[in-house]
């Protein structure tokens, strides 16, 4: 783009003073995708489940346990879905094993 440079510095500029809540109005208003601030959990998820988006999964725990809550995939793909199929490890189960093989 000839005027990428320029562009960059007026939309900068232009986003920094007019403020978060008047950008989430003005830029769906222009066609431009924008949603609103998030800056904690509670936000992430409630603007997940606004857009229809899992937030949260149910985990079956093995051999009949209570189900884990676990945070969703926040990618997806068609063809491949990810899925959480197993739930994290028990608290203390890999102490002091290391992550890599030696050497690796």
């Amino acid at each position: 783009m000839a005027h990428r440079d320029e562009l960059l510095e007026t939309l900068g500029e232009r986003l920094r003073t007019a403020g978060a809540d008047s950008s989430v109005r003005l830029l769906p208003a222009a066609g431009v995708p924008a949603g609103p601030p998030v800056n904690t959990l509670d936000e992430a998820f409630a603007f997940a489940d606004r857009l229809g988006l899992p937030g949260i999964v149910a985990v079956p725990a093995p051999a009949g346990g209570a189900e884990s809550r676990q945070v969703a995939c926040p990618v997806t793909l068609s063809g491949s879905p990810a899925r959480c199929r197993l739930p994290p490890a028990a608290p203390g189960k890999h102490k002091g094993a290391s992550r890599l093989a030696p050497g690796a």
